[in-house]
């Protein structure tokens, strides 16, 4: 493809959504965020710079339909134009074959050996699938085959179908069966989002690196700019430097995992919103057991019909069993550490003093994970205060010492800018070296 025809094609490309598009909408792929194909589509970012992968994506794609034609005994051809659905203009296809005689296509995919993991027990990366669902949508196919090339390791098939019990080929690995109801919500999800590019509205920045990296190409040559975070104005910098604190931490922030937050507060010195670092109890386990002193790392809440007993001094004790049936609500929390010599600790804290807690020191407590994940919220405080007495090493402290920050600056060492942290009664700045919060 030459620089001209590349040129139309990216500015075409800009005029929709596209496959490879559709799983980061959908807030499926680990890369790209929805953010950041916002902005690329509105043409605010320099074009991708082309990489290896990339690049052998390319090369191997022939490959990779011959062999499926020599595996399936089916006949493919390319479709040199890019396709758009008849009704929903935004949705577009540039599919890598089409199959001949069948209402079908394929798409070619080739992956490193080290992402074999992705694909035991018929599984295949959400990303493939929300592509292939995509072009189904937009071509009104019955199937699509998804051909794999796992480098050095492998080749396989994997099949999408809009028939119901549709017979299982014996070159197939798998086969998912795709509903007009998840067609439909694909539309309606990717129609969302186009409204978002029309309107130039972005879409709420996720705490993902590839969000941080957009902002910080959008917002190169700005310290003090704001731009719609959490639903309200933020400082990008200050934000750049909460997810850049978890990217350097090997932390993922406001996922599922529960690793760590990205928490908007109120600072009264300045009286503008800010965003602050607050580490998960996940992601403090993670860091603990990185730290390498620590063989295991438990914690539990335990509940009124539970067995529970504990006691300190000279031979301390704990014991807990959980009830069978109904369990009751939650009276406790407790954390359990052992150490690879043989040393262990464990701290216990009734929910009435977790609370009390948190209503002290938390800043967020009243709009922050503490109303949305009280239990792993809780389990957090228990566990810094039982970890005090682990055999953790500097990098687990670099990493306690950001809990709760707000960083101005970004640098490739988050750990040497200075951090800002806010009492928790006055919601005043104060300026230290290390006060990490225990929530």
């Amino acid at each position: 493809m030459d620089n001209s025809t590349r040129a139309a094609w990216l500015a075409e490309r800009r005029t929709g959504i596209g496959g490879s598009d559709a799983a980061a909408i959908l807030g499926l792929n680990p890369w790209t965020s929805p953010y950041t194909v916002w902005a690329d589509k509105l043409g605010l970012l320099p074009e991708r710079p082309d990489n290896e992968a990339m690049r052998q994506g390319r090369d191997f794609e022939p490959y990779v339909a011959e062999r499926f034609c020599e595996v399936s005994g089916k006949r493919v051809r390319r479709v040199n134009k890019m396709l758009r659905h008849s009704v929903h203009t935004f949705m577009l296809a540039n599919i890598d074959r089409d199959i001949v005689g069948e209402s079908a296509g394929l798409e070619c995919k080739t992956t490193s050996c080290l992402n074999i993991r992705n694909f035991k027990d018929g599984d295949f990366p959400a990303t493939y699938y929300a592509q292939a669902v995509h072009y189904i949508a937009v071509t009104g196919a019955v199937r699509w085959y998804v051909a794999v090339l796992i480098l050095n390791q492998g080749f396989h098939v994997y099949r999408l179908t809009r028939v119901r019990d549709d017979p299982l080929p014996d070159w197939c690995v798998s086969s998912v069966h795709v509903g007009n109801a998840e067609i439909d919500a694909l539309i309606a999800a990717e129609r969302d989002f186009w409204r978002m590019v029309e309107a130039k509205t972005p879409p709420p920045a996720d705490g993902s690196a590839s969000t941080a990296e957009t902002l910080q190409a959008l917002y190169a040559d700005t310290d003090g700019s704001t731009a719609e975070l959490f639903g309200r104005e933020s400082t990008i910098r200050e934000y750049l430097g909460a997810v850049m604190t978890a990217a350097q931490l090997g932390l993922e922030p406001n996922t599922p995992l529960g690793q760590a937050y990205l928490i908007p507060y109120f600072n009264s010195k300045e009286k503008r919103l800010e965003c602050q670092f607050q580490l998960g109890y996940k992601g403090l386990i993670d860091l603990a057991y990185r730290s390498g002193g620590v063989k295991s790392i438990q914690a539990h809440t335990v509940y009124a019909n539970d067995a529970f007993t504990y006691s300190f001094g000279l031979e301390p004790e704990l014991k807990h069993v959980p009830a069978s049936g109904e369990r009751g609500e939650p009276v406790y929390f407790y954390a359990v550490w052992h150490g690879r010599d043989g040393g262990y600790g464990f701290e216990v804290a009734s929910v009435e003093d977790i609370r009390a807690h948190a209503r002290r020191y938390s800043k967020s407590y009243n709009n922050g994970p503490w109303q949305t994940n009280f239990d792993d919220m809780a389990k957090k405080t228990i566990l810094m205060r039982v970890l005090k007495y682990a055999p953790l090493k500097t990098d687990f402290m670099r990493g306690l010492a950001a809990d709760g920050t707000v960083k101005t600056e970004i640098t490739d060492d988050m750990y040497s800018v200075p951090s800002v942290y806010v009492d928790g009664d006055t919601g005043e700045v104060v300026d230290v070296e290390y006060q990490p919060t225990e929530a």
